[in-house]
């Protein structure tokens, strides 16, 4: 892989970590699926934990 494909998916990634790791997710975002949120009461969970996983693994990535 060349550099500038390294450094457009590495910058696509960071994107898609800072709209999917918070919660609530932010939904204004163009790269905010909407099927993700028109799930039932029970996904909100399953939302959450997915932010909460992309969160920590952000962090790890940091610390790399």
């Amino acid at each position: 892989m060349d550099m500038e494909t390294r450094d457009r998916a590495v910058s696509r990634a960071e994107d898609l970590m800072d709209v999917y790791g918070r919660w609530p997710f932010k939904r204004e975002s163009a790269l905010f699926s909407p099927e993700i949120d028109s799930g039932e009461a029970g996904d909100l969970m399953v939302e959450e934990v997915i932010a909460s996983v992309v969160y920590v693994l952000r962090k790890m990535d940091k610390l790399i």
